[in-house]
């Protein structure tokens, strides 16, 4: 509002008008599933996302429930490892031999990655003489596209050991020179596993 008063410059008064009452709540959103919420292609409204509260803003929409947030949260945090079985009888945990080391075992993350660990006492010892021997099997899934060579500490040496797609551990001799080792680890053993990931450079899992 301007009032002009005579022989002085204008002036401007600021008036405040009080508001009227709160005008009728919105109607509500209909039901339906998560994917109602979560699906940003169609055209915004109520119970659609983004969603609209009335007001002409469009809030963050909730995608999971509490519930699957916390079930996601504790699979993250679990450490389950497994035992790993030694397919022959030459070999054996080294904690038999000394039970500060651990024994062989592996686990899958929740992400796709295996980890293996632990010692194997070998009872005799191995040799180059011994490639191809059969260490242990993982579980389908935790196998990988294809073969795997890693160098894995070893008495006096580094014994080269393979993980095939049929979850198969195999001991391939040694990396350096021959000889003969009487224990090694299997920590180093760590890869992803097959799955859609590995659809690449023209293979199929």
């Amino acid at each position: 509002m301007t009032i002009t008063s005579q022989g002085g410059p204008p002036q401007i008064i600021e008036v405040q008008i009080p508001s009227g009452p709160p005008g009728p709540p919105g109607p509500p959103g209909t039901s339906g599933s998560l994917t109602d919420l979560t699906d940003v292609t169609g055209t915004p409204g109520f119970g659609k996302a983004p969603v609209d509260d009335g007001t002409g803003t469009y809030p963050l929409t909730q995608v999971t429930t509490t519930e699957d947030l916390d079930a996601i949260l504790a699979s993250v945090a679990e450490v389950n490892w497994r035992p790993l079985e030694l397919a022959d009888p030459r070999l054996v945990p080294f904690s038999t031999q000394d039970p500060r080391f651990a024994d062989p075992a592996w686990r899958l993350t929740l992400n796709n990655v295996v980890h293996v660990q632990g010692m194997v006492a070998c009872i005799p010892p191995l040799s180059n003489a011994d490639v191809g021997l059969v260490v242990a099997t993982l579980d389908p899934d935790s196998r990988p596209l294809a073969t795997l060579l890693f160098g894995c500490p070893a008495f006096n040496n580094n014994a080269r050991v393979d993980v095939n797609p049929d979850g198969t551990i195999i001991f391939q001799g040694m990396l350096i020179g021959g000889g003969e080792i009487d224990w090694f680890s299997l920590t180093p053993i760590t890869f992803s596993v097959a799955g859609e990931q590995g659809r690449f450079f023209g293979r199929d899992t």
